[in-house]
């Protein structure tokens, strides 16, 4: 598989604030996270509780979600529709 499943101690960092999952896709280094919006500054724009970050600038690449369910399902069909999206950071 392509997109590996992260493990907790990948996101210490700051740049992974109220990251509950990740994903990481081997071939491309891009990224696909579920978080919690409480506490990113993300709040001022949504009152949804969690959201999915992906590296598809076409349209938003930023979802949000009332349920952590909900944030999973997005991000495992992102995973599924993008083999090998290319990482923007």
């Amino acid at each position: 598989m392509v997109w590996e499943h992260l493990d907790e101690s990948a996101f210490d960092g700051p740049e992974y604030t109220n990251v509950s999952q990740g994903w990481k896709n081997d071939e491309t280094d891009a990224e696909v996270t579920i978080f919690r919006v409480q506490g990113t500054g993300l709040e001022e724009v949504t009152e949804c509780e969690w959201a999915v970050q992906h590296p598809d600038f076409e349209d938003k690449n930023t979802h949000f979600f009332d349920s952590e369910d909900d944030a999973e399902n997005f991000a495992q069909e992102y995973i599924e529709e993008h083999p090998a999206p290319e990482p923007v950071y």
